[in-house]
């Protein structure tokens, strides 16, 4: 699959939508997203690889080869291939219902889509398509772990959905668009639908007039969530100025902060932190491999940590001098993590599910907009009295 995007990429498209000048402004940074990416790769190429074996017998043995060739990668492990065969499962289940309904219902994996009608030099590559009867399905697959991806309203499907549907609207006609994000390792399968005819309204009234800006470089930078992963927020002067919100509560007259005030920081707090954090990241790339200066500060080499050459010279030396191993060495259980990996879940489940626990996390504050129940502190101290017996 092509991993080439577009300056005005779907992938980032609630970004530039919102802020219509960080699409030129990104393009002076590189792309930190590294391996996580790159990973991210691999399991698409997986996801289409082991759709197209079970979908297309006449060349099952070229995509056989292209599996073992997958299977040599460093990202490649038993997880991603669980992940990515039920991936391959839940597109192919959906593939098989449309067919219920539509007897000549298509399935279309990792197809290119046009969108320069709306997006000067816009293209997006879609994971799978189903185009049935009245109705076009897209699914999009996020291996990422680190966001929950919506699909409500998301301005990526948004724009494949435009693109599948001009180019189908040639021998179907299609009402609907349902968008889908099949994201599992967030065991998250979010789903949205759109009338074909809205979807023509949002490309010709905020979709086309927002992109020419884009492209441009014009418009006003806005600052809100879209900025999570826009790479020239280290440099942004509205974004800074954002966070430099919190210098307000250094004015003020009274001796202590309100509920109120605390509350106001504690919105931006995560922000904030996160900022400091990439901008010094930053700081230090440019330092190391650019030999940028910053006023008043000068790169200097830490303390590294001892660490063993050869453990394995280390023990046969000791042995040689009459110490006995067991007493120089730990014996420790794998992470969870690391024992999931080594035994794959589905072995892991079968054999250790009942000596695993998943104790109660601490309280968290969050905004209310956040979708986890509230944590309640009196039905809590109830449970934890309830098996007192004061009689």
């Amino acid at each position: 699959m092509s991993v080439k995007h577009a300056i005005l990429s779907p992938s980032s498209a609630e970004r530039w939508l919102s802020c219509t000048p960080s699409a030129r402004l990104s393009e002076l940074y590189p792309d930190t997203a590294g391996e996580a990416a790159i990973e991210g790769t691999v399991a698409h190429s997986l996801g289409e690889t082991l759709i197209r074996l079970e979908t297309d017998a006449a060349n099952r043995n070229k995509y056989a080869v292209e599996l073992s060739e997958i299977e040599k990668s460093e990202y490649f492990n038993v997880d991603m291939l669980e992940y990515m065969t039920d991936y391959k499962d839940f597109v192919i289940s959906q593939y098989e219902q449309a067919k219920l309904c539509t007897k000549d219902a298509e399935l279309i994996i990792e197809d290119r889509l046009d969108l320069t009608k709306w997006v000067k030099d816009g293209f997006g590559t879609a994971d799978a398509q189903i185009i049935a009867d009245g109705e076009l399905d897209i699914i999009d697959l996020k291996y990422g772990r680190g966001v929950k991806v919506d699909a409500i309203e998301n301005k990526q499907m948004m724009l494949y959905a435009l693109g599948a549907v001009e180019k189908a609207k040639l021998f179907y006609d299609i009402k609907n668009v349902k968008m889908t994000i099949y994201q599992p390792r967030m065991n998250n399968i979010s789903s949205y639908r759109i009338a074909v005819a809205d979807l023509y309204d949002f490309a010709n009234n905020e979709l086309k007039p927002k992109a020419e800006l884009a492209y441009a470089g014009k418009g006003d930078f806005v600052v809100g969530k879209h900025c999570q992963f826009c790479r020239a927020k280290v440099r942004c002067r509205a974004y800074a100025n954002k966070q430099k919100e919190i210098e307000k509560f250094e004015f003020r007259n009274v001796e202590v902060l309100s509920d109120d005030e605390i509350a106001e920081i504690l919105r931006i707090a995560d922000s904030v932190s996160k900022w400091l954090k990439d901008v010094q990241d930053y700081a230090l790339n440019e330092a190391v491999n650019k030999g940028t200066k910053f006023k008043g500060f000068k790169l200097i080499q830490s303390a590294g940590r001892r660490r063993y050459i050869d453990e394995d010279a280390v023990l046969e030396r000791l042995k040689e001098n009459g110490y006995d191993e067991a007493l120089l060495t730990e014996r420790k259980l794998l992470s969870i993590t690391a024992m999931e990996r080594a035994l794959t879940k589905k072995k892991f489940n079968e054999l250790l599910n009942d000596l695993v626990e998943k104790p109660e996390g601490n309280p968290k504050l969050v905004e209310e907009s956040d979708s986890h129940p509230e944590w309640n502190r009196l039905e809590v101290a109830q449970e934890d009295f309830k098996h007192i017996n004061c009689d």
